[in-house]
């Protein structure tokens, strides 16, 4: 009877160890399937914000760059204007400065003419 009774503690704590053993390693398994999601969630939450900041820096760059570039034209196209303006005023004033001075000429000479 005594050795029925050992052999039944001997099972009893064979199945007590089993079972312990595959609690450990369950929880042991799923600490580790949680700790490395967890990684892998950060690590592409940290790519997402990193491709968001590269897009966000891209986008900002183009943007100067091609206001930069609208105020250079705009800037240029305005010079240009007024130094075609100023280029054709300077030429009336003088064409009118030099018609003024022939049609005076010319009334002094007949002028003179008639006098004489």
């Amino acid at each position: 009877m005594m050795q029925k009774q050992g052999i039944l503690l001997g099972f009893s704590l064979l199945i007590i160890v089993v079972v312990v053993v595959v609690v450990v390693v369950v929880v042991v398994v799923v600490v580790v399937v949680v700790v490395v999601v967890v990684v892998v969630v950060v690590v592409v939450v940290i790519v997402v914000v990193v491709v968001v900041v590269v897009v966000v820096v891209v986008v900002v760059v183009v943007v100067v760059v091609v206001v930069v570039v609208v105020v250079v034209v705009v800037v240029v196209v305005v010079v240009v204007v007024v130094v075609v303006v100023e280029v054709v005023v300077v030429v009336v004033v003088v064409v009118v400065v030099v018609v003024v001075v022939v049609v005076v000429v010319v009334v002094v000479v007949l002028l003179l003419v008639v006098v004489a």
